[in-house]
């Protein structure tokens, strides 16, 4: 065990830095929905009718991988 005098101060501050990530990870857990996830290949595999169909379907954002 530390016994330096300061061990509370650090030991504040850790359960702080502990409390802070849980509540970030809580609020980006409702903040989020799952992805939908579809593969397509080209030529001929149907990219391009997909993407396109998507770009017009967006009403809000697009995230792509590529």
């Amino acid at each position: 065990m530390d016994n330096s005098p300061h061990a509370p101060r650090r030991c504040i501050a850790i359960l702080s830095a502990i409390f802070t990530l849980v509540a970030a990870l809580g609020y980006a857990a409702e903040t989020f929905t799952p992805a939908r996830v579809a593969v397509y290949f080209s030529p001929n595999g149907g990219a391009t009718e997909a993407v396109v169909r998507e770009v017009n379907a967006a009403t809000q954002q697009i995230l792509v991988q590529a």
